[in-house]
């Protein structure tokens, strides 16, 4: 259901996106609320969010191994929406990527910059400080934005808490996937697969 955001006091910078989905409504709306991490703030954004829209399910910027779960539990804007989403029986999506992965993004993406411009491997300071600001924020922009597309298909709502700063990126990719660009996914699947073949099997995806 597409909900006027103005009629709630919901974060004035939530963005509202849809895609065709297969569930009962024939269509999905996916609400991108930006968050603060840690902000006192931010958790009150993400109360009113999910208690005014009730979607579906719960999309958060975390990925969670079991020896994590007392995080979920502590106060972070991410703890506080597991917290509620679960007292309120939403399905929980854990959509970004673990640290491990991270850094395997981050090689590949050094790797990249060091053919791109034929750096050498012992002078690329400043190139890998550079790998390392992309994979922060592009790669992992790019591989949450996907996964939640996917999600998206099969659901008819999806409030995403995720930090203010993956807001515009995440935005991009969604509007290039509207118009049709395969190579959003394209490009995310790569990586997908290079985590794959680099780090252990994913733990937990969903809770």
């Amino acid at each position: 259901m597409n909900v006027n955001l103005h009629s709630f006091p919901i974060h004035e910078n939530t963005v509202t996106l849809s895609c065709p989905s297969s569930g009962p409504s024939k269509k999905c709306y996916v609400y991108l609320v930006p968050v603060v991490h840690t902000k006192e703030k931010s958790r009150r954004d993400v109360e009113t969010a999910l208690y005014h829209l009730r979607p579906q399910s719960v999309f958060l910027e975390c990925y969670l191994e079991p020896k994590f779960y007392s995080y979920f539990h502590e106060g972070c804007e991410q703890g506080y929406a597991f917290k509620i989403a679960k007292a309120l029986e939403m399905e929980i999506i854990f959509g970004d990527i673990c640290d491990r992965s991270l850094k395997t993004c981050e090689d590949r993406k050094l790797d990249e910059l060091r053919l791109r411009y034929g750096f050498e491997k012992d002078n690329d300071m400043e190139l890998r400080d550079m790998a390392h600001d992309m994979a922060f924020y592009d790669v992992r922009d790019l591989i949450m934005i996907t996964r939640l597309w996917d999600h998206a298909k099969t659901r008819s709502s999806i409030v995403a808490i995720v930090g203010e700063d993956h807001i515009y990126g995440m935005r991009h990719y969604w509007r290039l996937m509207e118009l049709g660009s395969s190579r959003v996914l394209k490009e995310a699947a790569k990586y997908e697969e290079y985590i794959r073949q680099h780090q252990p099997p994913t733990q937990l995806n969903h809770f």
